[in-house]
């Protein structure tokens, strides 16, 4: 058994002083001799184990299990990768996959919910941003990773998975079952003309082709008479790097920064400028972000408000703002390491860091746009909007409407026996009977102040399914900006104002 610990001794050894390169000699004396030390102590601890362990071990399975640790103990998104991970981090990256249509981090070491992706079962079943997944099938989620995550809600299409979600607002945990399913993304699922000029454009990924598709809604929108622009970014995780700049680009003039990344080795430094100037000029532009607006749509938010080319309305975004690269590794192995993280063209960085308040506090920084309006903007991470606006989060009876899928359920009985439905369409006090009627079915409890309070969110999400179901799934997008606070003031601010100047001097009334 010793000399199985001299034989890993020095190859750990040898593979740690290779990387000792870049250093001045005097680091690399101390680094040397800390190597050292930690590497007899690793070769110590192995001994034991395979020597006096109840059970006899297997050395390939105690040495992953090292590096596994080694490298997470980095940050939340730095993984080393057995062979199975590898291959099914692989398959997830291909754009279609049985799963539920969430986006998921580690944050303050909870696993959360960064977005439900528009139009996935996640989505339709009321999974929110910011729902902490505490449970799944069961088994607390503590201290489980990321990929280990992804691989325990990932499944054959038609199964389910239950997860267990804590969420602010509610006193106790929710459990919900959700059907998996093939996950097919369409990143712009809606656009049209929301209010005389005003096109909005709905973009819920930033996958294959998103600058495209986004172009495209833009030039459709201006032909039909659109003379300025509201993006919804909200619940857009991001997505792949090279869309999040054709999107930009579409709004920044050429030659200017649109993001730049910043890591401890030079090749992990890149700049990325806008190519070309926007086929449509200066017109006005109101991008919507919430907690759930990660990585690209922080690079594409960061842009607008550093260069004064458009005003960001919601609040924080959630500051995923690193860049991890994949080294594959003999055996199938792999490593996922956060090698840099995004700047936005005044400097800030966008990725936010696990810190204290009293951290945080004194880590906020000032900085300046680089437009026409010299604005100070903060630098704590994520993307600040310009004007904070709340959006509603369901609790309660709203919650339970939304998990029971009583509005998609009702709405598959209401068509099947009214065919003469027109684009109209309106719920009617008999249309609220038939409803109670289904939740009695469905045995939902409720109050008469829970009804009469939700009344105006249920008539919405009623006509909105109906609509759905008769006219395809836009009608139900339309309904849903209906009575949306965050569009709403989008749409007063785009209202009073003819070019992106006037837009400005809003925040100054």
């Amino acid at each position: 058994m010793k000399k199985r610990g001299f034989i890993l001794f020095p190859i750990f050894f040898l593979i740690f002083i290779g990387l000792l390169g870049n250093h001045s000699q005097a680091r690399r004396d101390n680094v040397f001799v800390e190597l050292e030390k930690s590497m007899e102590l690793l070769t110590s601890v192995l001994d034991k184990v395979m020597e006096n362990y109840v059970e006899e071990p297997v050395p390939a399975e105690l040495i992953e299990s090292a590096l596994k640790g080694m490298v997470s103990s980095l940050d939340p998104h730095s993984q080393f990768l057995v062979p199975d991970e590898y291959k099914d981090l692989m398959v997830g990256t291909r754009g279609e996959f049985g799963g539920l249509g969430i986006e998921i981090a580690i944050k303050d070491n909870v696993l959360t919910v960064i977005s439900p992706i528009v139009g996935t079962p996640a989505y339709r079943i009321g999974i929110q941003a910011g729902d902490r997944i505490i449970k799944i099938e069961g088994e607390p989620t503590e201290g489980i990773t990321t990929h280990g995550a992804v691989k325990k809600l990932r499944g054959k299409p038609g199964t389910q998975v239950t997860i267990t979600i804590s969420r602010e607002g509610e006193e106790e945990p929710i459990d919900y079952t959700i059907t998996r399913e093939i996950i097919k993304i369409d990143n712009v699922p809606y656009y049209d003309i929301i209010d005389t000029d005003i096109g909005y454009i709905k973009l819920v990924t930033f996958s294959r082709n998103a600058g495209r598709n986004v172009r495209k809604a833009v030039e459709d929108l201006e032909n039909r008479g659109a003379k300025k622009i509201l993006l919804d970014l909200r619940w857009n995780a991001g997505g792949l790097l090279s869309e999040a700049v054709d999107v930009a680009d579409e709004f920044i003039s050429k030659d200017k920064m649109i993001v730049y990344q910043r890591g401890r080795i030079k090749d992990a430094n890149e700049e990325f400028k806008a190519r070309r100037n926007s086929k449509y000029g200066e017109y006005p532009l109101v991008i919507l972000v919430n907690e759930g607006s990660a990585s690209a749509s922080e690079i594409v938010s960061g842009a607008v408000q550093d260069w004064d080319r458009g005003l960001i309305v919601g609040t924080n975004t959630f500051g995923k703002g690193s860049v991890q690269r994949i080294y594959p590794l003999r055996g199938g192995y792999a490593i996922k390491l956060t090698t840099a993280k995004y700047h936005a063209p005044s400097g800030r960085s966008i990725h936010k860091d696990e810190l204290s308040a009293e951290e945080d506090t004194l880590k906020e920084m000032i900085f300046h746009t680089l437009g026409r309006m010299h604005r100070d903007v903060k630098g704590s991470g994520g993307i600040i909007p310009d004007i904070i606006v709340e959006e509603e989060k369901l609790k309660g009876f709203k919650t339970e409407l939304w998990r029971k899928r009583v509005f998609f359920d009702f709405a598959v009985k209401y068509t099947a026996y009214h065919k003469d439905i027109k684009r109209s369409f309106e719920v009617d006090d008999d249309i609220l009977k038939d409803f109670k009627k289904l939740l009695d079915e469905k045995k939902i409890e409720y109050t008469d102040e829970d009804f009469s309070s939700s009344m105006d969110f249920i008539k919405r999400r009623l006509r909105g399914q109906i609509l759905a179901n008769v006219f395809g799934k836009k009608e139900l997008f339309a309904a849903t900006l209906e009575g949306d606070p965050v569009v709403e003031r989008a749409i007063e601010l785009l209202s009073k104002v003819s070019d992106t100047e006037g837009l400005f001097s809003l925040l100054k009334d």
